[in-house]
């Protein structure tokens, strides 16, 4: 489900329902903004920013509302794609250059495992990154989760830029398999801002359950089947271990945005 687009064409097309001035995540000219405070910068014209539904509606030519999911949620952030020429099975794509800002994150280093990883531009991003969450500072700017996220059959992860020492940081999209492959992504990264980080990250958990599991009869069937699944999968591969048992209820949590 594409949310109505927020592209550097089309901000004219979005307005508040209070009247207030301003969204918390931009796409201004080429730079992603959070509050009006620059993030990222240097972004490449094919990055393509849309939001969920939330406050938010889109006004068409004959001033009619035509989103009608415009009260589902409050958006504090939105998704990020990209269009490309040539379709393919996996795609790496900058999506702008972040200096000076400090991040913690989490990557992939082996199949199962995860690890910890800070720094303060888009050269000190680790390899298949699956989360980063950029610092706030004293000027106003808050606190930035920028998360990976599938879309359809394809996977994203985050990267440092191709190039050594540009400080972009890149976005690979991949599906896997030679015969599955597009040109054409709208959700596959999601940025949400806030002032707490803890909740930050429930809260855009919560965002992404609600958008993303709408056509599966929302986010409470979803994390159901999700259960249901992942209770199977144990079952299946570990046999019971009370270790593993435990990340599985933590997870719990997460996806049901509890």
């Amino acid at each position: 489900m594409a949310p109505p687009s927020l592209t550097k064409n089309a901000l004219d097309l979005i307005v508040l329902v209070d009247d207030t001035s301003q969204l918390p995540i931009t796409l201004h000219g080429t730079s992603f903004l959070a509050r009006g405070h620059p993030f990222l910068t240097e972004v490449p014209l094919n990055i393509i920013a849309t939001t969920p539904p939330s406050p938010f509606t889109n006004i068409s030519s004959d001033n009619t509302k035509t989103n009608s999911n415009m009260n589902k949620t409050t958006s504090s952030g939105c998704f990020v794609g990209f269009d490309v020429d040539e379709p393919k099975s996996r795609h790496v794509v900058p999506v702008g250059k972040l200096r000076g800002i400090r991040f913690t994150s989490i990557f992939r280093f082996k199949v199962w495992w995860t690890n910890h990883w800070a720094g303060t531009s888009g050269n000190d991003v680790e390899n298949e990154t699956q989360m980063i969450l950029l610092d706030k500072n004293d000027l106003g700017r808050p606190y930035v989760l920028i998360l990976p996220l599938l879309e359809g059959p394809f996977r994203a992860s985050l990267l440092p830029g191709s190039h050594n020492n540009d400080y972009y940081v890149d976005m690979c999209v991949e599906s896997g398999s030679t015969r599955v492959s597009a040109s054409s992504f709208r959700s596959c990264l999601y940025m949400h801002v806030g002032d707490d980080p803890y909740s930050l990250v429930k809260e855009a958990t919560k965002v992404l359950l609600d958008v993303l599991s709408e056509e599966f009869g929302g986010r409470v069937e979803l994390a159901k089947a999700y259960y249901e699944a992942l209770t199977d999968s144990m079952k299946k591969h570990f046999n019971g271990n009370g270790v593993i048992a435990s990340m599985q209820h933590c997870n719990d949590f997460m996806y049901l945005g509890t």
